[in-house]
């Protein structure tokens, strides 16, 4: 495939300790995303039978970290990583559920032939996934478990790219020779317990908050997923492609939100009612700070 995909999807059996590829074309008509991620989960999770999908912790759990066609071409925002999967946080029941973090990971997997990872089943002892382009590679977690999410990736991009450390997205080894940093997303010791709030964590603080799919990691004995990739994305117009960049930039003013963050939307959020937390009165927004609190009659 190309215009925009990678033209594969990793599925990772933990169990069986299988590693296979599926054909990106098979889901071109959901786009991308979480629609790929819905399908894909269908597929392997729902259409075999045998599952009420009540337990977000069961091996049968498909979690999917998803790519769109705008990743790793240069669009604004289109390098977001979805993830989805049934998740333990909802209430009162584990659903399916879908969330996003950005950073590069999205990105990077495409350049390494990606357009998204698929991972069920549950290893016996603790793994991360290596993806080197189009070598994967399941790899020994042990030493890893306990670390928190900096520690991890610390000790992943020295064991992946040598003596490049976490933070440094290339390190100069030599004249004309650079490394390359891999992009990992992990969970620390709150998804390794298998909390129903854990995130995943991606770079220095990236995260997919929502779902509690850190502890859909940790059911999985799963650490962490790195990727390098040295490829490329091809893009049908590619002048167009940038020449609607452009457009974009010049009539679509700066969002001022970007310097207060989320707290700017806390009170519209507060208002309809759309945070978890506010409907099951444990906490409410003032402004922009927390108080703890009783849910209001």
């Amino acid at each position: 495939m190309a215009n925009g995909y990678a033209g594969k999807i990793l599925i990772v059996n933990l169990t069986k300790k299988e590693i296979s590829a599926t054909e990106t074309s098979r889901y071109k008509e959901f786009g991308g995303g979480v629609g790929m991620g819905a399908a894909i989960f269908w597929d392997i999770a729902v259409a075999p039978g045998g599952w009420d999908m009540q337990d977000a912790f069961d091996p049968r759990n498909v979690i999917a970290l998803m790519s769109g066609p705008l990743a790793a071409t240069g669009v604004p925002g289109g390098g977001r990583t979805s993830v989805c999967g049934i998740a333990p946080e909802p209430y009162p029941a584990p659903l399916f559920h879908r969330t996003s973090f950005g950073g590069r990971f999205a990105t990077m997997l495409k350049l390494a032939g990606w357009d998204g990872v698929a991972v069920h089943g549950r290893a016996d002892n603790p793994v991360w996934i290596n993806i080197i382009n189009d070598k994967v590679t399941l790899e020994e977690g042990s030493r890893l478990w306990g670390l928190d999410t900096y520690e991890t990736q610390d000790q992943i991009a020295s064991a992946v790219a040598g003596r490049t450390r976490f933070g440094q997205q290339w390190q100069e080894i030599e004249k004309d020779y650079t490394t390359q940093m891999p992009q990992i997303v992990c969970i620390g010791p709150v998804g390794e317990s298998m909390a129903k709030v854990a995130s995943l964590i991606h770079g220095s603080g990236v995260s997919a908050r929502t779902g509690g799919f850190g502890g859909v990691f940790g059911s999985k004995n799963l650490k962490a997923i790195s990727v390098i990739g040295t490829g490329s994305i091809q893009v049908a117009d590619p002048a167009g492609l940038v020449d609607t960049r452009l457009w974009h930039t010049r009539n679509y003013p700066k969002i001022t939100m970007a310097q207060p963050g989320t707290s700017a939307c806390m009170p519209c959020i507060n208002n309809n009612r759309k945070r978890n937390s506010y409907y099951r009165g444990e906490a409410m927004f003032a402004d922009e700070f927390w108080y703890m609190g009783k849910q209001e009659p």
